[in-house]
């Protein structure tokens, strides 16, 4: 939880945003140690998890791990724990920090709820999320996150690309 903090804290200031919603050039450049020891912390965090607690840092498979009957419950507790560090650093961001947490992106709910459910149903279909796949499966080299990463990237292109041109922002 702690390193989850320290990450959504240099998250925070990889994204300040001007005034009408949109990043310049000035305001996405950074110290070139951000990204370092964001990227540090993230690598920490997935090498922590899987050698603590001999599991996938996959946000999805904690969620489902805690539906799932298969699951012991002080594996559940855990699991517990882990979100409310997640949801720990939100809340510590949006007192000290809450430019971090403001949405800057001028669309209506709707598109975040499509957006979601996509996402989900994603996971689901993909047996894990982004962060399981893109941080721990390619950093163990897993043929089947490799392709779950690609299909990600690509889609991401697709949809971006199709709603750019239908002048949907």
């Amino acid at each position: 939880a702690v390193s989850m903090a320290a990450m959504a804290i240099m998250f925070s200031f990889a994204h300040k945003q001007t005034n009408d919603g949109f990043q310049d050039s000035a305001s996405t450049a950074l110290p070139f140690w951000q990204p370092m020891l964001g990227g540090a912390l993230i690598g920490s965090s997935v090498g922590i998890m899987m050698a603590l607690a001999g599991e996938i840092l996959g946000i999805s498979g904690i969620v489902n791990g805690l539906f799932s009957p298969l699951i012991r419950f002080d594996h559940k507790v855990n699991r517990v724990f882990f979100l409310a560090g997640l949801l720990l650093a939100g809340a510590v961001m949006a007192v000290y920090y809450p430019v971090s947490v403001e949405n800057h992106i001028m669309r209506s709910n709707v598109w975040f709820m499509v957006g979601g459910f996509f996402v989900g149903a994603g996971s689901c279909f993909g047996s894990g999320c982004t962060s399981g796949h893109g941080i721990a499966g390619l950093s163990r080299l897993s043929p089947r996150s490799m392709v779950a990463v690609a299909a990600f990237f690509s889609t991401n292109i697709f949809v971006t690309s199709v709603m750019y041109k239908l002048s949907i922002h």
